[in-house]
């Protein structure tokens, strides 16, 4: 029996577009914080739709504290850079919105504060389990060197099995959640660096530090390798049209 590969595509609902359309508003600057939303039933007649999906949506953009709804006087733009949440940031992402280089700054500058000593302790905790994944995932890359895609895949793999080989399970979690941040910042790197064989030279470096236990080497070169990959993503950035 053959086998079918795809299924139909999913369209999205009413509300979930009227969200998105207003999620970008508010992240472009469009709708600007303090500003005061039309009523819902003129809301509804200027999007053109029924009064339930707008309701949807706007208890969606309530509840990330994108806006704020003051009975008896209207619904308010809150200000995202104060009250906004990291649910916020992936789902800004996840829409596909283009990333201005100060917010890309920032992720990247909040990567190398955590990430180095994230290693650090991974050396101190790490177990065998996780040294015999890690050596899995640098023999997988280095098979795939070539294949840029999945090499950042596996880049993936290898930072977040060393968030678990840390025993910090806030970090595992958060390494559950970076998935799609991850993929999306790490595109242009992948795609643009000039040798990306060098990649599993970098997690082999690491693995040996991790497997002497030598967290100071380990936190200081993880931070060299973040340090060159921020400067490449950054001008690459800046260098677009």
């Amino acid at each position: 029996m053959e086998t079918e590969h795809f299924v139909p595509v999913a369209r999205r609902k009413v509300s979930d577009e009227i969200f998105l359309m207003l999620q970008e508003k508010i992240f472009l600057g469009t709708l600007k914080a303090g500003e005061k939303l039309p009523p819902e039933r003129e809301l509804s007649r200027q999007l053109g739709v029924t009064r339930v999906p707008l309701r949807e949506a706007l208890k969606r953009l309530q509840a990330m504290n994108l806006i704020e709804v003051r009975h008896g006087d209207g619904i308010y733009v809150l200000d995202y850079q104060s009250n906004g949440s990291f649910e916020f940031l992936m789902s800004v992402i996840q829409s596909g919105l283009p990333l201005e280089q100060p917010l890309v700054k920032s992720i990247l500058e909040f990567r190398i504060i955590v990430v180095p000593e994230l290693f650090r302790l991974a050396a101190k905790n790490a177990k065998e389990e996780n040294i015999k994944k890690l050596e899995e995932i640098v023999e997988k890359e280095k098979q795939n060197s070539s294949n840029r895609n999945r090499l950042m895949e596996l880049d993936f793999e290898f930072h977040s099995e060393i968030a678990r080989a840390s025993g910090n399970l806030f970090a595992q979690l958060l390494y559950n959640s970076l998935r799609p941040v991850y993929l999306t910042l790490s595109a242009q790197f992948f795609q643009s660096v000039p040798e990306p064989e060098q990649i599993p030279a970098h997690a082999e470096i690491i693995l040996e530090a991790l497997k002497r236990g030598d967290g100071d080497t380990l936190a200081r070169n993880t931070r060299y390798f973040l340090e060159l990959a921020n400067d490449f993503m950054l001008t690459s950035l800046s260098s677009k049209p």
